[in-house]
């Protein structure tokens, strides 16, 4: 909470190398707090002046989880479907490209869902950004999407790559088999 005191008090005497940083100190703050409804309110003044600075990734993911825990999820897709246009080669665009694909789950959107989960698993160093189980789990979310969407093509594009290293992955086995069995192979 001082943290949020002291930036209020002298944001506007900092000169603009340090104001990204106080911001951003200040959004953490309230993050940590899990003050969202004060995250959310200093999302208009706040991330204007973020962006185009090193903070801005970050900054986006804070934000973007307080429009979640407001339920205000068509502003939360908006602002990380901006900074994934702006920034797409940032390693945060990754996590913002992940949350776009929960978002777009969660909503019923299939084919958003499979876009992202394609994105993430093009994306260079998106394994070691994203870490190994999480980006597993993003290409078994895209296996399974493609096969619920009945794309037994995709699923074994996917899939097969995967499931045939040197540690194979058994869930990912089993949908290959799937999507096999889907295409008459």
């Amino acid at each position: 909470r001082e943290i949020i005191r002291t930036v209020n008090a002298v944001q506007s005497n900092l000169p603009p190398e340090m104001l990204s940083e106080a911001l951003y100190m200040r959004a953490y703050a309230m993050h940590r707090d899990g003050n969202w409804t004060g995250l959310t309110a200093a999302l208009a003044s706040d991330y204007p002046r973020l962006q185009g600075t090193a903070r801005e990734g970050p900054a986006t993911l804070l934000f973007a989880e307080a429009l979640e825990r407001q339920n205000q999820n068509s502003n939360r897709v908006q602002l990380l479907e901006g900074y994934v246009a702006r920034k797409p080669q940032e390693p945060d665009a990754l996590r913002a490209r992940l949350a776009l694909a929960n978002a777009a789950l969660e909503s019923g959107n299939e084919t958003g869902a499979r876009l992202q989960f394609n994105a993430l698993l093009g994306a260079p160093n998106a394994a070691a950004g994203l870490g190994t189980n999480a980006w597993r789990d993003i290409a078994r979310n895209a296996v399974a999407m493609a096969l619920k969407t009945n794309d037994a093509a995709d699923a074994i594009r996917i899939a097969k790559p995967l499931a045939s290293g040197p540690a194979p992955d058994n869930r990912l086995l089993t949908m290959l088999g799937q999507a096999y069995a889907m295409n008459k192979q």
